[in-house]
């Protein structure tokens, strides 16, 4: 949940739409009136985001842990 805090409303429920509820880029274009590209770019983005911040937050987990 740390981490879904770490993007954007729009991500986190297009994410959500998306990788949990298992709607095609075409059905969030429908639902949104978005493009479909620009939902696969929010989606790609917000991806990398949340990447970006496991790694962050592993790297402090391992430092602490050999302190």
């Amino acid at each position: 949940m740390k981490l879904l805090g770490k993007v954007s409303e729009e991500e986190r429920t297009l994410m959500m739409l998306k990788e949990v509820e298992g709607h095609s880029v075409e059905e969030l274009a429908e639902m949104t009136g978005m493009n479909e590209n620009t939902i696969k770019v929010k989606l790609f983005r917000a991806r990398q985001k949340l990447l970006k911040a496991a790694q962050r937050l592993s790297r402090g987990r391992l430092t602490m842990t050999a302190q």
